[in-house]
């Protein structure tokens, strides 16, 4: 790999768009609604391609499951990739890319589609893909993290 291909590796984590700090990175968001809130830093766009599709997002985990893996399974590797990196071209290279939506995994039993994807991703790709938001499991240390690109 060359110093400049090197010098364009972005790793990838998740994290709820209430526990996001501009620090973490490029805060990219994957969901079917903006916030109705506003937020306090700017979104770098939506990752269409891995945001729930608005039929199923009101669906309990055991349905919903196979319909969102469904529907990454159909966006592919190589295009969720070239979607994340036509988001975050603009930004300083290396810099991570945090993908956002709206729950809060702190509590017993929470879950979120960012971790199916975060999994997915993972089983695909062998790059692992760290939750930077407070969870029920969290033990304060963040796994080895592979580059997205």
């Amino acid at each position: 790999m060359t110093a400049t291909a090197a010098s364009q590796n972005r790793r990838l984590f998740t994290c709820s768009f209430s526990e996001f700090r501009p620090e973490m990175g490029i805060p990219v968001r994957f969901t079917a609604f903006y916030p109705r809130w506003g937020l306090p830093y700017q979104l770098a766009g939506n990752a269409k391609l891995i945001a729930p599709p608005r039929a199923i997002i009101k669906l309990d985990r055991e349905p919903y499951t196979p319909l969102y893996i469904a529907s990454i399974e159909a966006a592919g590797v190589e295009a969720i990739r070239g979607e994340l990196r036509t988001l975050t071209g603009a930004y300083p290279a290396g810099m991570p890319i945090v993908l956002l939506c709206f729950e809060k995994l702190s509590k017993p039993g929470a879950w979120c589609h960012r971790r199916l994807f975060a999994e997915w991703w993972h089983g695909k790709t062998g790059e692992v893909v760290a939750e930077l938001g407070a969870t029920a499991q969290d033990t304060g240390t963040q796994p080895a993290q592979g580059a997205l690109f």
